[in-house]
């Protein structure tokens, strides 16, 4: 009897077993079940991650992937390509954008785990680091906050806006950042779930005017929406060109603070600078001119008009630049020197020329640094 029951107990465990083996997808299925529910996400800056999270084709990433760009594609696994004609949910603070698409095809999406985790549960991501596209790693969770997840599973750049499923192919965060991985191990990040599923299924905002993608969200901001983009833009300065594009006014009947003026001068110049946009030279040109006229930076906004102009090589505001210029005699001495230089240089030589633009540059960046620092004193 005795000897029955140790055989009934072992058969009743196996068979438990078995049914929790046959529950839990193995990684290869997990991985063709989910992997067409993912995408990469393409900008003119680089590339990220996204997941499908409704049938339409919505998608959700991280704001970093999509912040700055012009315009954003996505490719499925299968290759096909769609362009994001918009968007549900934008929250440049928790690093969120539930993205539309332009297509009325059905995907199939992955569903959203929102349930209580556990360290040591394991975990899978699907992303394309560095533009490798559709990678699939494992790991367990290491740790959890209110809204973010510490995981193990190997991503690296590019993976940001990418899946972390659970054992059974839900989703239960997004790819967000890792500790720098030449002087840490496997330390990664996602933001949990719930932080957006209430925003899933937002209105759409539909970009039926076509416009850069950057330009059309803040489009439609309001007042607090536009004050949470600038306030990312600005933490986010690696890039003072594309600061621009948050921080210049999103109509034309939008106040404008006077001490503002040096300053979106700058941002514009820089964009155009970085990105060779003819657009902006007559805004390079209005802000520095309005600072001139106000009587504020006018060091500063003269020696930019110097540098539109040879960036643009349209001299009709030689006259002006000089004029004002001439009353900081030591600027306009060292920058007479420089373009003297400038002009010796052979036409062919393209290194000399290059060299002394460098140092004309940096004498502007100079005269901006002291700007900033005035600004950040006066605060």
């Amino acid at each position: 009897m005795k000897k029955f029951i140790i055989c009934l107990n072992l058969l009743v465990i196996i068979f438990c077993a078995d049914i929790q083996a046959k529950a839990t997808p193995e990684a290869s299925t997990l991985y063709k079940s989910t992997v067409n529910s993912t995408v990469l996400v393409e900008t003119e800056n680089g590339s990220g991650s996204g997941t499908i999270i409704s049938e339409d084709g919505t998608l959700v990433t991280c704001f970093h992937v999509v912040d700055y760009a012009n315009n954003i594609t996505v490719k499925t696994h299968d290759g096909a390509k769609y362009k994001v004609n918009g968007y549900r949910y934008i929250n440049p603070a928790a690093d969120i954008a539930i993205l539309t698409l332009k297509t009325d095809k059905n995907f199939k999406p992955i569903k959203t785990n929102c349930a209580e985790l556990r360290i040591g549960d394991a975990v899978y991501a699907i992303s394309n680091p560095s533009g490798i596209e559709f990678v699939f790693t494992d790991g367990m969770i290491s740790r959890t906050d209110k809204d973010s997840i510490q995981f193990t599973a190997p991503v690296s750049s590019g993976s940001s806006g990418g899946a972390l499923l659970d054992k059974n192919g839900q989703l239960i965060g997004v790819i967000s950042s890792q500790y720098d991985p030449s002087v840490y191990q496997n330390i990664n990040f996602a933001i949990k779930v719930s932080s957006f599923t209430d925003h899933i299924s937002d209105k759409k905002i539909i970009n039926t005017k076509n416009m850069n993608w950057t330009d059309f969200i803040i489009s439609k901001a309001n007042a607090s929406q536009l004050k949470q983009y600038r306030y990312y833009a600005h933490i986010h300065k690696n890039n003072y060109g594309v600061m621009y594009k948050y921080f210049r006014p999103k109509n034309s009947g939008e106040n404008v603070d006077a001490k503002d003026y040096p300053f979106l001068g700058f941002l514009a110049l820089t964009a155009y600078r970085s990105n060779n946009d003819k657009t902006l030279i007559e805004e390079v040109r209005k802000w520095f001119t309005l600072s001139i006229l106000n009587n504020d930076e006018v060091e500063l906004s003269s020696y930019g008009l110097f540098l539109l102009e040879l960036y643009s090589l349209d001299y009709s505001y030689n006259d002006a630049y000089c004029y004002y210029l001439s009353k900081y005699p030591k600027t306009y001495k060292k920058l007479r020197k420089d373009a003297a230089e400038q002009r010796a240089c052979s036409e062919k030589d393209t290194d000399c020329y290059k060299k002394v633009a460098k140092k004309i540059e940096n004498n502007f960046l100079d005269l901006a640094m002291k700007f900033f620092a005035k600004q950040k004193a006066v605060k």
